[in-house]
């Protein structure tokens, strides 16, 4: 077909998928596809301790969305929260200090007196109504004071609850007792073994662009990219392919190959537990192409292709003081990193799918970071990582090592000058060759505060091979934390490195002094122009209370002295947060012997439920004032399947230096759909459709799912739900219901699907290699007695895996009854009495006090037998005696009352309140 034929067919073709689009009914749309909210996962404490489970909310307007329900379980304070109708109603501290919500009218009563509360700080949800932490203080005599540095949500109250009464007394009765209290805090794993080959999850992207140049004949080019991951050979395998098609212009089909087609293979098993290769417990083993480590002093990050085998635990930082941050995507996303809640840096995921953050200041403590990533359809991915600085790096007597081979790309000089050789694509005089990269690492903790590393790394440089030898220490103490690396070259030279850093109160300091005599390497930079010596002094800090900083100030300074002279720079930032706001604002000064330069950079990111907005403005102040690249995105959802991006771009260094970018998109339940275009100021034009789908194995239907999202550089979770009404904690399609519309979330943040027709919910963007709880949102069944036999479910997701669950569901049922003291044959009830229920093989289940009037209540029980008893420890300390425990056959749905009759020990007649 000539190729004019073809434009006006991808043209008709373009417009009338459209219309298509654009038509289809709203019974194919998902109704569950909202954009993520920036959701947070908090411990609730009082006094230091830790009260029930970890909160999820979302940060909103400088406060974080609670569930009012659980912080109300968490405090114990008697008021019903119900989420279908908008309404909360019951008393708090005192039965006569009543409290009455109804958000429908928008009305709050506390102690007969109303009170108002602010647009978008009460928010009505299947599972609850969430409020604003801030309100919550306004309402209860509890200050909450929300920590995002260790993600804490720290109770303070004004007035003596019930609850601070109930656990001092558990604190005194605590002494009298054995120490063997439950502390888990979180469900224990399931297994996930790695298979020797499995079904891969896989994203796909297909672009098809139509251009018109400014200059030359209109060209076609077709590209598509797809990433897979999977079990493959015991380990996890990721494979990422792109392949384009173009029309090319005569005589350039052999330089035009290379880009082509690219691949790119890995094969990594991660064990924290350090479970692999026997002996030397690694707790990491990759191959393929790899990021390849950074050395102080020696070299940098890159990818290359090799081998890694490591036992360092696989969250720890490589460097002292930064690191870096990587992960893949579909190209064309935009990716999003913020640091303890600030806006640090944002990039565009280039054509090989990867995205990376290089050389990320970590601070001495906490340091949560967090990537937001946008499609180009709209839609909206985030993970976490976090790392901590500090004494818990060190471990006494701890061993660990690092061992890569690495293919390393470097240029070879002419061996004589009449030689022509030439690297076009570096623009560097020389032969381009592979070789090898070798580094082989190791540490020991020496003590409780201090730890030694040494290493042996080898690699070719323009001048040839170099061979290094590092001895570093890592020290803490009186809250500074030390670092002091020595590094020799085998053919001569040596460099020094001392860094610390330490924080005091929201302040955080940084030193660090390098010391060069002749050392040649990747990180120095100083071949041409030897380093002698650099100090750099680094200030940052926050001005407000609680975790979400409205304003965070850093100021870097750095002299550094070469060859050729000595240079100076400095920089300062400013971060703020304002509602859903993220701004940072930075500025830098440089002066070196050939003269004097200064500008500054802007960043925004603006985020609400429909639309998106992110910018970066880079601009000269000296020696002219000018704007260097600017970048606006915003995305725009202005239907429940439509969203619009809009991008310009503006850069003096780019040709053309502007472009005008527009994308329409739908987002379906299977697949989602561009139309896009793009008008530069040279006149070049391009129109261009791109598809875009994600697939994956149902592991209990065996049937392939398509979803619109991208899912295979995350974890993701199968569980079915279902009525089982055999108890027989199997899903029986002739006995058992599936449920439908039941709601499953996450701990990452709360995300969550819901259960279809078949009672099946793929939860999908979960975080990889960390510990993770899934469970049922208990609002979301139908019957508020049913509940779920497993509280929880533990998981330690990885990119590629479907992990399957089935979560039973049973009608519970109820026991209760009263307790009573009976002494010179009168008797009455008691309260504070201990009852515990034991299943059949012994172990504690349940347990429970009596109330003031000596009535108690276990409910939500699952069906099953039981054994019910007063707790013997309290009474051989009362010097009581009850009947033996009665067994309890309890079935679904069913209550049973059982009283029991305490009599006081004859030898041990002791009196009770």
């Amino acid at each position: 077909m000539p190729r004019s034929q073809r434009l006006e067919a991808i043209v008709a073709l373009l417009v009338i998928l459209a219309f298509a689009a654009g038509t289809i009914s709203a019974s194919e749309i998902d109704d569950d596809f909202v954009l993520d909210d920036d959701f947070v996962i908090l411990e609730l404490q009082l006094g230091g301790r830790q009260l029930g489970e970890d909160l999820v909310g979302s940060l909103r307007d400088g406060g974080v969305l609670l569930p009012l329900g659980e912080l109300l379980r968490a405090f114990e304070l008697p008021i019903t929260v119900d989420p279908g109708t908008g309404t909360a109603q019951g008393w708090f501290v005192a039965e006569n200090r009543r409290f009455a919500l109804d958000l429908k009218r928008q009305e709050v009563l506390i102690e007969g007196r109303p009170a108002v509360f602010e647009d978008g700080w009460i928010e009505a949800r299947d599972d609850d109504l969430y409020v604003d932490h801030r309100l919550f203080s306004r309402w209860f005599p509890i200050d909450l004071e929300l920590d995002l540095t260790r993600l804490r949500l720290l109770a303070e109250t004004r007035e003596a609850l019930p609850l601070e009464a109930r656990l001092e007394r558990r604190r005194r009765q605590a002494r009298l007792r054995p120490r063997n209290m439950d502390h888990r805090t979180r469900f224990a794993a399931e297994p996930l073994p790695y298979r020797v080959i499995d079904w891969p999850l896989l994203d796909s992207r297909l672009d098809f662009v139509a251009e018109w140049p400014p200059e030359g004949e209109p060209r076609q080019r077709n590209v598509f990219y797809a990433l897979a991951t999977g079990d493959f050979l015991k380990m996890n395998a990721e494979l990422a392919v792109r392949l384009m098609e173009e029309d090319q212009q005569p005589g350039l089909a052999e330089l035009e190959d290379e880009r082509l087609r690219s691949l790119r293979l890995r094969l990594e098993r991660t064990d924290y537990e350090g479970g692999l290769l026997g002996p030397l417990r690694a707790t990491r083993v990759a191959v393929g192409d790899l990021n390849t480590p950074e050395r102080s002093l020696i070299s940098r990050e890159h990818e290359a292709r090799g081998f890694e085998i490591s036992s360092f635990p696989p969250d720890l930082p490589r460097e002292f003081d930064h690191t870096t941050l990587s992960g893949r995507a579909l190209p064309g996303w935009e990716v999003e990193l913020y640091r303890n809640g600030d806006l640090v840096d944002f990039q565009i995921v280039g054509a090989d799918g990867r995205y990376e953050f290089r050389e990320v200041r970590l601070l001495y403590g906490f340091n949560y970071f967090r990537f937001e990533l946008y499609g180009p359809h709209g839609e909206r991915r985030h993970r976490d990582e976090r790392f901590l600085i500090g004494p818990e790096l060190i471990r006494r007597g701890a061993n660990h090592f690092r061992f890569t081979v690495h293919r390393n790309e470097h240029h070879r000089e002419p061996r004589r000058s009449g030689e022509l050789e030439t690297d076009d694509i570096d623009g560097a005089t020389g032969v381009r060759e592979s070789s090898g990269r070798y580094l082989l690492e190791l540490e020991r903790g020496l003590t409780r505060k201090v730890s030694l590393r040494t290493g042996i790394s080898s690699f070719h440089l323009d001048d040839g091979r170099h061979t290094y030898a590092d001895l570093g220490f890592r020290g803490v103490g009186g809250g500074l934390f030390a670092a002091l690396d020595l590094v020799a070259d085998q053919r001569g030279g040596a460099a020094v490195r001392l860094a610390a850093q330490t924080r005091y109160r929201r302040a955080y300091f940084r030193f660090e002094h390098d010391r060069s005599w002749g050392l040649v390497s990747e990180e120095l930079e100083n071949r041409d122009d030897p380093l002698l010596s650099r100090s750099s002094l680094q200030l940052e800090s926050s001005f407000a209370s609680g975790a979400r900083s409205p304003l965070t100030l850093r100021l870097t300074g750095r002299s550094e002295q070469r060859a050729a002279g000595t240079s100076l720079a400095l920089a300062a930032s400013v971060a703020a947060r304002w509602r859903r706001l993220a701004l940072t604002e930075s500025l830098s000064f440089h002066q070196t012997p050939a003269g004097r330069r200064a500008g500054g950079e802007l960043r925004l990111s603006h985020s609400s439920t429909r639309l998106a907005l992110r910018g970066q403005i880079r601009y000269e102040l000296m020696p002219r004032a000018e704007v260097r690249d600017l970048a606006l995105t915003t995305d725009w959802r202005f239907a429940r399947q439509r969203s619009l991006r809009v991008r310009l771009r503006h850069g003096l260094d780019q040709v053309p230096a502007s472009r005008l970018e527009a994308e329409l998109s739908w987002h379906l339940d299977r697949f989602a759909l561009g139309v896009n275009g793009t008008v530069a100021d040279d006149g070049g034009m391009t129109v261009g459709m791109s598809l875009s789908a994600s697939f994956g194995r149902d592991p209990f239907s065996g049937r392939w799912r398509s979803r619109p999202e991208s899912i295979a550089s995350h974890g993701a979770a199968a569980a079915r739900v279902f009525l089982d009404r055999d108890l027989d904690g199997r899903f029986d399609p002739g006995r058992d219901e599936a449920l439908t519309g039941v709601r499953l979330r996450s701990g990452a943040g709360g995300a969550g699907a819901r259960t279809d027709e078949h009672g099946v919910a793929l939860l999908t963007g979960l975080p990889v290699h960390e510990p993770l709880d899934l469970n049922l949102a208990l609002g979301s069944l139908e019957d508020p007695y049913w509940i779920p036999t497993r509280e929880g479910i533990g998981l330690i997701a990885r990119p590629g895996r479907m992990a399957a669950f089935e979560l039973p569901i049973v009608a519970s049922g109820e026991i209760d009854g009263t307790v009573y003291l009976e002494r010179d044959g009168k008797r009455r009830a008691v309260s504070e009495v201990e009852l515990e229920l034991l299943g059949s093989d012994g172990t504690l289940v349940r347990k429970c006090s009596t109330a003031y009037d000596g009535f108690y209540l276990l409910d939500r029980v699952p069906p099953g037998r039981y054994d019910l008893r007063v707790a013997p420890g309290q009474l051989a300390r009362l010097g009581l005696i009850a009947q033996p425990a009665r067994r309890v056959a309890l079935a679904s749905g069913e209550i049973a009352s059982i009283d029991f009759v305490l009599t006081p020990d004859p030898p041990a007649d002791r009196t009770v309140n």
